[in-house]
C-alpha cells in the first residue's frame, strides 16, 4: 500500500489506494474430480443447494414429529378425560346406592 502523507486526510488516504492498488485475486481452489483444474467459486452451488435440501428435510421431519407428538397428547387428553367422567359416574353411582 501507498504511504499515507501527513496533510493527506484518511477519506483521500483511502481512495487513492483504491486507485493505485490492483484488487486481488478471487480466491479459487484446485478442484481434483477437474484433473486440477481452478473452480470458479470455492463452495460450488451444488453443495450449498445439497445443505438446503438436508435442512429442508430436517426441517419436515421435526414438524412431522410435532404433529405426531401433538396427536398422541391430544388422544392422552381425551382418553384422560373420558376416564375421570367414568370415575365421576361411578361415585355418583355408588353416591345414590348410600343414599337409598
Amino acid at each position: 500500500p501507498p504511504p499515507r502523507e501527513e496533510e493527506e486526510t484518511w477519506a483521500e488516504y483511502f481512495e487513492r489506494y483504491r486507485t493505485l492498488c490492483k484488487p486481488a485475486e478471487a480466491l479459487v481452489k484446485a478442484d481434483p474430480a477437474r484433473g486440477g483444474q481452478r473452480e470458479e467459486r470455492v463452495t460450488p452451488e451444488e453443495a450449498w443447494a445439497q445443505e438446503r435440501q438436508h435442512q429442508e428435510a430436517a426441517v419436515e421431519a421435526a414438524a412431522a414429529r410435532w404433529e405426531k407428538l401433538k396427536e398422541e397428547r391430544q388422544q392422552e387428553s381425551e382418553a384422560r378425560e373420558a376416564r375421570i367422567a367414568e370415575v365421576q359416574e361411578e361415585l355418583m353411582a355408588a353416591a345414590e346406592k348410600r343414599a337409598e
